[in-house]
């Protein structure tokens, strides 16, 4: 079974700033006006950036808030570990912070928020069932069972020592790409022979994290 998670909210702050961005585009150069009339579009360029990073690496970068949904507590109940104890369960998007939520409803029925006594959040970032505890009764219908979650990849100031940092060369590979979208302002450029060839960063790389699936 694939599990899809929807994306509620993405991060507060990228993590390259205006500034940073500014800096590694030699706009903070002496005479420099610092006109901010094209922050905007920089800003884009940002997480434009990002987008395509967390596709290459399968990881999402800062903290993101994501919702994913169950047809009833089956898909965590059946993954038994070779004692008969339900294994921990692995969440469509990583890596995980924390489980803010889940709740379950009968069909037809209101949603119930379940304690988070029932349950809890592995080194791993993976959902496991608490000592002494069983799921709870749920419907079999679609989205019976919606967990919330929290998930991204820290950044080097994050104080958090448990949580997954970005690392340097990832960094590098978002400012090279901020670099490219911020000098070719077009899908395409004049080839040696002439015509038009596509950027090798353009249009596909942006599509590619937005498609609905793999045959897109």
């Amino acid at each position: 079974m694939v599990m899809i998670a929807r994306k509620i909210s993405g991060p507060s702050v990228e993590p390259i700033s205006l500034a940073d961005a500014r800096i590694y585009l030699r706009q903070d150069v002496p005479g420099y006006s610092g006109d901010s009339i094209q922050d905007p579009l920089l800003l884009s360029f940002i997480r434009a950036a990002r987008a395509v990073c967390e596709k290459e690496i399968d990881k999402v970068i800062g903290p993101q808030q994501f919702v994913t949904a169950l047809a009833g507590f089956g898909p965590l109940s059946y993954c038994y570990n070779g004692y008969g104890y339900p294994a921990p369960y692995a969440l469509p998007t990583g890596p995980v912070r924390s489980i803010d939520e889940i709740r379950y409803r009968l069909d037809g029925q209101s949603y119930t928020v379940l304690a988070d006594t029932v349950y809890t959040l592995t080194s791993a970032g993976r959902i496991a069932l608490a000592s002494g505890y069983s799921w709870p009764l749920a419907g079999y219908g679609a989205d019976s069972v919606l967990i919330t979650y929290t998930a991204g990849m820290g950044y080097p100031t994050d104080s958090d020592i448990g949580v997954e940092k970005v690392e340097d060369d990832v960094l590098v590979a978002m400012r090279l790409l901020i670099g490219h979208f911020w000098g070719n302002r077009s899908a395409v450029v004049e080839a040696l022979g002439g015509g038009l060839q596509e950027l090798p960063m353009g249009v596909k790389s942006l599509l590619w994290p937005n498609r609905a699936s793999i045959g897109i």
